[in-house]
């Protein structure tokens, strides 16, 4: 048995709408800006492929908790730490069913990759010049890819788009520089690490209007 996909949407709204009027003592903006990414990644989600009666139950239950009294009868991080758990379960049993976020978390592992391979060729770059630099530039890169590989699998926001070609700058920068120094291994790894970040981007502006 399906849920009503209009039932389920109108409800996920009401939930949010509710959060956004909570008193800003009670949940800080940072907060409610995070349960927003969350929550439109679960709205979008249920308009691709639609709604269970499973996703139907745990929606409900949303609605229920996203009230300024129970938020402060159960406390900021426990009220956030139930709601995530309730979006988690909707993400895991809706999601093997989009296509659409099939292919960004494939982008997310693309993005990880490319900056490893960025962290690698740079801190070959710097190595000549610093130990420390060329240490500080693997961990900063691999930071980068990181937070970009676990934001993608579990929300999303447009402004990723233009994050990732922004930071792609990094990269084609470090290659102008291995180009320069003309050391085949650091440009190998640093051309490898650009093929991938704009088969990533592409990937994303491909299913940009799941970036609502």
């Amino acid at each position: 048995m399906k849920g009503s996909n209009k039932e389920c949407l109108n409800m996920l709204q009401k939930a949010f709408n509710n959060i956004k009027s909570v008193d800003g003592r009670v949940l800080p903006r940072w907060t409610k800006y995070r349960i927003y990414l969350r929550m439109n990644f679960v709205y979008n989600l249920i308009e691709e492929v639609g709604c269970s009666e499973e996703s139907l139950k745990s929606i409900e239950k949303i609605l229920n908790i996203c009230r300024t009294k129970y938020i402060k009868e159960r406390g900021r991080r426990a009220f956030f730490k139930e709601l995530n758990g309730l979006l988690d379960d909707i993400l895991k049993e809706r999601m093997p069913f989009s296509r659409t976020w099939r292919q960004i978390r494939l982008s997310a592992l693309f993005f990880l990759t490319t900056y490893l391979l960025a962290g690698a060729g740079n801190s070959l770059l710097f190595l000549e010049i610093s130990y420390v630099r060329a240490v500080f530039a693997f961990i900063t890169l691999a930071l980068i890819g990181t937070v970009l590989f676990l934001t993608l699998r579990w929300t999303y926001s447009r402004d990723f788009i233009a994050l990732s070609i922004i930071l792609s700058i990094l990269i084609f920068y470090s290659f102008g520089l291995a180009y320069i120094s003309r050391n085949l291994v650091v440009i190998g790894l640093l051309f490898a690490a650009l093929v991938l970040d704009v088969i990533a981007i592409a990937l994303l502006m491909k299913n940009r209007a799941a970036f609502k």
